[in-house]
């Protein structure tokens, strides 16, 4: 408030030349429609500048980071190979110990076998002395010896063999006369055990058949074969009677078999057929399921299908709608550029300060260059609806507008308007190129 009335009690004292700020407020529109072209280009390749350096910079130092990574997997890499080669060699190295060593003792124990079987005292040699000795050397006395031991057994053996043979020789010489005589006093005691055997097995078959003979003519004096037959007559009739007897239950008993079975037979059949009616029923209960679960299937396939072919064509709609609404991509940036009648016209009669610019415009984006009423709309973006232009507010102007693709960077030359796709820094974005956007600059 006190601002205010001092501002006026300054313009009753010293009323303002309003001739003279109209002069200079052209002279200040005419120096800034002449150079915000040049400094907006300046800005955007200051702007490009700097994000290649950026780039550059952020490429260099991954490149050196690849290196670096790569000398240091490299030079693991090759520890671990040198570590993999030592190993190695060091494994070959107790290998070859290892095997020297057993060659070693089972040279030792070759020599202290063969010591031992030659029958001399190991015992009481060193060890130095065992070393001393000549493996081969010792092993060759070993078996000159042993070939000698072999010859003299087998010289002894054939001696025996020889001494045996002769005596078997005379044995069986003088064995040949007395064989002969036990041989004929042998068949000689057989044969006469043989002649008595046969007088007496015929003596005792002559007394049997007489007293076989007496027995069977007493048995005839008093009937007994005929009474026999009868009794054997009459036992075959009552076994035959038995037997048809048997046969014939047997017979019934088979029918009855039969007859069971045929009625098992029967009944299994209708069960049978009765249990495939049953599937059969089930089958086609089960395929008409599947049928009409598979239309139902198929309907929402195709209403989805429908649903989707909807949305693909509303989306394409729309976007054509986008396409034939959006201002052509080619046209450039000076086009859009005020008039002077524009700037004239918006710089109206009387001075608005800045801070108060927005509530003069009548909306709240502001317009672009400050005055205007609510229907006109010029080419910077003022008029209804219009939240600022693309550079987020000019550099004399005040208001928070800007659209949505330009306005609203902190910068020198723009208001606090915040927009969706610009502001951050003083030259855009800190990190990226500004998005590609549907706006009226893009």
């Amino acid at each position: 408030n006190l601002s205010k009335q001092l501002h006026k009690v300054c313009n009753v004292i010293d009323p303002p030349d309003l001739a003279a700020i109209a002069v200079e407020r052209k002279a200040i529109y005419a120096e800034v429609r002449a150079s915000v072209d040049r400094e907006h280009k300046e800005m955007l390749t200051r702007k490009e500048l700097i994000e290649n350096r950026k780039e550059e910079t952020e490429r260099v130092a991954q490149e050196k980071l690849k290196e670096e990574k790569r000398r240091r997997l490299a030079s693991i890499a090759n520890a671990k190979a040198e570590e993999q080669r030592r190993l190695a060699r060091e494994q070959q190295l107790r290998e070859k110990e290892k095997m020297d060593k057993i060659r070693k003792e089972m040279e030792m124990t070759e020599k202290k076998t063969i010591l031992k079987a030659m029958g001399q005292n190991i015992e009481s040699m060193t060890e130095a002395e065992l070393i001393a000795i000549d493996a081969a050397k010792l092993e060759k006395e070993r078996m000159m010896k042993a070939a000698k031991k072999r010859d003299t057994a087998e010289r002894k053996i054939r001696e025996m063999q020889k001494k045996l043979d002769y005596i078997v020789r005379a044995t069986r010489i003088e064995e040949v006369p007395l064989i002969k005589k036990r041989y004929a006093e042998k068949v000689t005691v057989e044969r006469e055990r043989y002649e008595a055997e046969v007088v007496e097995k015929a003596r005792a078959a002559k007394l049997q058949w007489e007293d076989d003979c007496k027995a069977k003519a007493e048995l005839s004096n008093f009937n007994v074969f005929g009474v026999m037959n009868k009794f054997q007559k009459a036992a075959m009739q009552g076994r035959v009677a038995q037997h048809k007897v048997l046969c014939a239950k047997e017979d019934e008993h088979a029918e009855m078999l039969a007859e069971t079975a045929k009625l098992q037979r029967a009944r299994q059949r209708k069960e049978d057929e009765l249990r495939h009616q049953k599937e059969e029923e089930e089958r086609i209960r089960q395929e008409e399921e599947d049928r009409k679960a598979e239309e139902e299937r198929n309907k929402r396939e195709e209403e989805r299908r429908k649903r989707e072919e909807e949305l693909e064509e509303a989306r394409k709609k729309k976007e054509a709608e986008r396409a034939a609404t959006r201002p052509p991509r080619d046209t450039p940036f000076s086009s859009n550029a005020p008039s002077s009648r524009a700037l004239e016209n918006a710089s109206g009669s009387r001075y608005v300060p800045p801070s108060r610019r927005g509530e003069s415009g009548g909306d709240t984006g502001g317009r672009a260059w400050g005055g205007g009423d609510s229907n006109s709309r010029s080419a910077w973006g003022s008029g209804p609806g219009a939240r600022g232009n693309s550079f987020g507010g000019g550099r004399y102007e005040g208001g928070r507008g800007g659209d949505r693709d330009g306005g609203g960077d902190r910068d020198s030359y723009g208001s606090r308007g915040g927009d969706r796709g610009g502001g951050g820094d003083r030259y855009g974005s800190r990190d990226r190129a500004p998005e590609q956007r549907n706006s009226r600059w893009s």
